[in-house]
This record gives C-alpha cells, sequence and structure tokens, in this order.
C-alpha cells in the first residue's frame, strides 16, 4: 500500500509540474501576444501619421504644379500676345514702306 501511495504521489508530483509548466508558458504566450498587440496599435498610428504627412505632402505638391501651370499658361499668352504685336508692327511697318514707295 505505501508502495501504491508512493507512486501516486509521484504522479501527483509530476502532473503537478507539467501543470506549472504548461501555465508558465500560457503566460509567456499571453505576454507575447499584448506585445504583439502593442506593436500592432503602434504601428497603426505610425502608419495613420505617416498618411496624413504623405497627404499634406502631395496637398503642397499639388498646389505647387497648379501655380507652376499657371505661370507656364501666363508666359504663354504673354509670349504669344508679344509675337502678335510684333507680327502686327511688321505688317503695319510693311504697309507704310509699300505706301512710301507708291
Amino acid at each position: 500500500m505505501n508502495s501504491l501511495y508512493k507512486k501516486l504521489e509521484k504522479e501527483l508530483h509530476a502532473k503537478r509540474k507539467d501543470m506549472a509548466s504548461i501555465i508558465e508558458s500560457a503566460n509567456s504566450a499571453y505576454e507575447e501576444r499584448d506585445k504583439a498587440n502593442d506593436q500592432i496599435q503602434n504601428l497603426k498610428q505610425q502608419s495613420k501619421r505617416e498618411e496624413s504627412d504623405f497627404q499634406g505632402e502631395l496637398k503642397g505638391l499639388a498646389e505647387l504644379m497648379e501655380k507652376h501651370r499657371k505661370t507656364m499658361d501666363y508666359i504663354k499668352m504673354t509670349e504669344k500676345q508679344r509675337n502678335e504685336k510684333e507680327n502686327t508692327a511688321e505688317e503695319e511697318a510693311e504697309r507704310i514702306r509699300m505706301q512710301a514707295q507708291k
């Protein structure tokens, strides 16, 4: 009977040891899960900040491009007007030359 008791006591001790190991492993897993969730939250926040920064930069670049386009349109328009004035002046000069030759 004593040997049966010792055998059962040994099994109980082994089971308790296994149970303690499983509990420790589960606690480690919970801690790792919590760390991973924290990292996910941090990455989500960082992603939102980066997206916000990107959108701001994109808006700034779009405004800069629009100003550049308007400047180029203005330059083209003034160049066209200058060319038209030059052509008109040349035509007027040619007309005056033709009248003077008559």
